[in-house]
């Protein structure tokens, strides 16, 4: 998990306008380029948008995305262990 944190560092050390090749991003997330396709595809980052003929993020729609699945993700396992909660004595 420690790598994570690095991985969210460097998103967030960026200006939250800073544009990002595939290249770019996959560097960030130390990942091929191949895989920020893949991410994108399964729905693991934002869609890019194209600047000529680059595949491009913005740094901050990134970061967001991120903090909305961990919040979904954090409301989706505090539900859970009120409804487990519920059925303990």
């Amino acid at each position: 998990m420690a790598g994570e944190k690095i991985i969210y560092d460097k998103l967030a050390a960026l200006d939250e306008n800073t544009l990002l090749n595939e290249a770019a991003l996959a560097g960030l997330l130390d990942v091929h380029p191949r895989t920020v396709k893949r991410m994108e595809e399964n729905g693991h980052i934002p869609r890019h948008f194209k600047l000529g003929v680059n595949n491009c993020w913005i740094a901050g729609k990134v970061i967001d995305f991120f903090q909305e699945r961990a919040r979904e993700a954090q409301e989706k396992q505090e539900s859970a262990n009120e409804a487990l909660s519920r059925h303990m004595p």
